[in-house]
């Protein structure tokens, strides 16, 4: 059984030198392999009837194709992304919050306008966090547009409708 095991143990030790020899046996066939490649076999090639054929006997061939179709013209696609009343308005179901509303609510709020020493106009906004933002400055959905410290109000677009909002500081 000591016999037995120390055979074991050491086939287990040098298992990596089994592995690459028998990686070097096989790269020393395909290497045998291409410099000395198999005879091919010739076949005797068996010589197909030949029966004289008439234009009779033609089956009726495709007149040619014609062109091929015009590529798609590089025009304005901006009807893909934006609103259509086909579709914008096709899956909206109204609960009984909505029933009296029209326009689809936005959640954005006015919080403060603050008018800085240079006289730039800031207004902090509220939509998912609170932040101030400049004239002309993107967020979320939005672009703050215009900012009107004196009456209280600022103008935002909305990807999202499409359209222009006011919106007026809230109390």
């Amino acid at each position: 059984m000591t016999q037995l095991r120390k055979i074991l143990n050491w086939v287990w030790l040098h298992k990596e030198l089994f592995m690459l020899c028998a990686l070097v046996a096989v790269l020393l066939y395909y290497v045998f392999r291409v410099f000395r490649p198999p005879e091919l076999v010739q076949l005797n090639p068996v010589a197909l009837p030949r029966r004289n054929v008439e234009a009779a006997d033609l089956p009726d061939l495709p007149n040619d194709p014609g062109p091929p179709p015009v590529p798609n013209p590089a025009g304005n696609w901006a009807s893909i992304y934006e609103q259509n009343p086909l579709w914008v308005y096709s899956g909206t179901t109204r609960g009984p919050d909505d029933a009296n509303s029209d326009e689809p609510k936005l959640d954005i709020k006015l919080l403060n306008i603050s008018v800085q020493p240079g006289g730039k106009a800031l207004a902090q906004i509220r939509t998912n966090t609170k932040k101030w933002y400049e004239e002309g400055e993107n967020f979320e959905n939005f672009k703050l547009l215009d900012i009107d410290p004196e009456a209280g109000t600022v103008t935002v677009y909305s990807e999202k409708i499409g359209k222009t909002v006011t919106l007026e500081r809230s109390p």
